[in-house]
């Protein structure tokens, strides 16, 4: 299973990184592509929650989609097609 934790903008469209914990917990930031990942857009539906406007739209994932809070932060999260059958079921 794969999760992308808070996923967030630093500057311009194309510099999203994500944050993600080690065995250890430690968290680590690192931008999109070294993770394999290709960004294809960005999230522009008005009629989605605030904290997803804006979010990067990912290549074979499900998202940007809303997670919850950590301490009063959203957390947005990304799937992939089997993760994200296996949960919604």
């Amino acid at each position: 299973m794969t999760i992308l934790h808070d996923l967030h903008r630093e500057g311009s469209d194309d510099n999203h990184q994500a944050e993600s914990p080690d065995i250890n917990g430690e968290n680590h930031r690192l931008p999109c592509t070294n993770l394999g990942l290709t960004i294809t857009g960005v999230e522009r539906r008005t009629t989605l929650r605030p904290c997803l406007q804006g979010q990067p739209k990912i290549a074979g994932m499900i998202g940007p989609c809303y997670g919850g809070e950590d301490d009063g932060v959203p957390v947005i999260r990304y799937e992939d097609a089997a993760t994200h059958a296996a949960l919604g079921a």
